[in-house]
This record gives C-alpha cells, structure tokens and sequence, in this order.
C-alpha cells in the first residue's frame, strides 16, 4: 500500500508536525519511507517548527517533502529537483508542493578538481531561488554514493552562497567525503552535527571572502 497515498496515516503526519519528539517521529519515518535517523528529522524540524513560518529551500525532493511542506506552513517551501520522472511521481502524491527542476551536469568523480574551480560550480537556478532570502535551505540532494551520480558539490556550493547571516544550513550525508570536503570548503568550521547531519547557524566564513557571487541573495530593502 503507498501510505502517503492513502491518507491513511495523515493523522500521525499531522501529529509529529504538531510535535516532532522522537516518539512520533520514529513511525513516520517507517511508515513513509524516510532515509534520515529520527534524530536528523527532529534537528531540522525543530528549527523549522521555531522559524515558521519562514521561507525554506529545499535541495532534493523525496518521501519526507510533504513534511517540510507542513510544518513550514504558511510560509514558502521551494523543492529543487533534477529528475522529471521523480518529481512527477512525488507531486502525484502531494500536488500541493512547489518544485523546480535544475540540472548538475557533474559526476561525483569531478569532486577535486571542482573544488578548485568554484566559477564552475555556479548552479543556472530559476529566478524565484535567487531573488528571494532563505531562512532555511536543506541540502539532501543529488544523488551522491556512486561514481555516475551528479554528486553535491553544486549544491553545496549553491547553499553557501544562497544562505545570509542568520540562515540555517542543513547538509546531509555528511559522513561521505565529498559533503565532508565541500561543507568544510565553503561553509566553515562551526557547525551542530547529529548523525550524518551537519547544521549552520553562521555565514561569517562566506562573508569574509565570497560576496561577490551570481547568487548573492538581495539585501533588506534592495
């Protein structure tokens, strides 16, 4: 049975938005299918819960997107995806979220030699990402674990330049080497990690040295 389908467990969805404590995180990550530990789901919605509604940019669009979506309510939830086919199959689900498909171009076995090159590294995102100012911005995508696949390094790269000073930056995944590599590159030293996840709460290492950038976000009053 696809349960977020069914509705069926929409209940227990509602509830863990309500209050994601472990004990009702634990079954919707069963019951739906999410690949994060309870405690990485829990880190980043707590700080969703206290900033919403806020505006969220979400790098990946998967079994847990209907989640973010509710408990950023009322705010504005983006999803960026590279695969049509996965992107149709989710919203079918959950018409109610705003995605926008992006292209890498990369695969993982770029990593070093990109990471010297970061003008390569620029992402051709939609004007609605780059205009706005993240409060959150959550980098779970693309896909990274095989030498084909695009590899994040774009969109970490992306997530540094995007977020301001107050932002917060989830980067999961990050006990592979190219999250590792990439998160200490271009988004600093100081970070909150749980599980494979790694959170941000400072740009100081951004506006020392990379404000110049094609995804600088507008200033207040711009």
């Amino acid at each position: 049975m696809d349960f977020m389908r069914s509705g069926l467990f929409m209940p227990l969805l509602r509830s863990c938005v309500r209050k994601p404590a472990p004990v009702r995180i634990y079954p919707v990550k069963l019951l739906y299918n999410i690949c994060m530990r309870p405690s990485e789901i829990q880190e980043i919605a707590e700080t969703v819960k206290a900033s919403a509604p806020c505006r969220m940019l979400v790098f990946g669009l998967g079994n847990d997107s209907s989640f973010w979506n509710m408990l950023n309510r009322g705010g504005d939830t983006l999803f960026l995806e590279d695969s049509a086919i996965w992107r149709d199959r989710i919203t079918s689900i959950d018409p109610g979220l705003e995605v926008c498909l992006v292209k890498y171009g990369t695969y993982l076995g770029q990593w070093r030699d990109l990471l010297d090159r970061p003008r390569d590294l620029e992402m051709d995102l939609p004007s609605k990402v780059t205009e706005n100012r993240w409060d959150i911005i959550l980098v779970d995508a693309p896909q990274g674990y095989r030498a084909q696949n695009p590899g994040r390094m774009k969109s970490i790269f992306a997530a540094s330049l995007l977020r301001r000073s107050d932002s917060s930056v989830f980067i999961h995944d990050c006990n592979r080497t190219v999250e590792t590599v990439y998160s200490d590159s271009f988004l600093g030293e100081e970070f909150t990690l749980v599980g494979r996840l790694r959170h941000y709460r400072s740009n100081s290492h951004i506006d020392a040295g990379m404000r110049n950038d094609p995804f600088a976000a507008p200033e207040d009053g711009a």
